[in-house]
């Protein structure tokens, strides 16, 4: 029983020493990597420019997104194959907006998805709900990273579009948006 005393008394001062070690030694750090930036003042390579801008509201700029169910929804915003994106196939991305929502339960939101070869649905989709969270009636940035699936190719189309909000509170809005890359 001796011995064992002994050694319980080292076993601390070792995981002690272990913690302190850097678990990345030697691997530099996780960086974003921005891939797209639309402001919706200028059309940029890939974006389609949607019946929905408007200069009734806007974050930076004259021009915005106007997101409402009548009249936009499920528009399509900015569309191009992964490898004009990025030379490797990506593992993590990050997207964020500004936005505009006039009140909770709001239905806007922000939708990223992945076709395979165009085939219907997507292969892979992400949605990031623009009401979940306040202040509401005031410009408010949104901002999510999530994971893509293995089985991308560089050929598989990224698509992200709006869904508009209720039309009982009016419309939101969306400018600024960004894609990033963690890597």
């Amino acid at each position: 029983m001796r011995p064992i005393r002994n050694t319980l008394g080292v076993l601390p001062a070792v995981l002690l020493a272990l913690t302190s070690c850097e678990p990345r030694d030697g691997r530099p750090d996780v960086q974003e990597r921005p891939l797209l930036s639309l402001d919706f003042e200028q059309p940029a390579r890939g974006m389609e420019v949607p019946a929905a801008l408007t200069t009734a509201q806007a974050h930076s700029g004259k021009s915005s997104l106007r997101l409402d169910v009548a009249a936009h929804q499920n528009k399509a915003v900015y569309r191009t194959e992964l490898g004009r994106l990025c030379a490797h196939r990506p593992r993590r991305f990050i997207l964020g907006a500004w936005v505009w929502v006039p009140a909770f339960g709001d239905d806007a939101s922000l939708v990223v998805s992945i076709d395979s070869a165009g085939k219907t649905p997507p292969a892979w989709q992400h949605t990031v709900y623009l009401s979940d969270i306040g202040p509401f009636g005031t410009w408010k940035h949104v901002r999510q990273a999530f994971d893509l699936p293995a089985q991308l190719s560089f050929k598989s189309q990224l698509t992200i579009s709006f869904a508009g909000a209720s039309p009982a509170n009016g419309p939101a809005y969306a400018d600024d948006l960004q894609l990033a890359e963690l890597w």
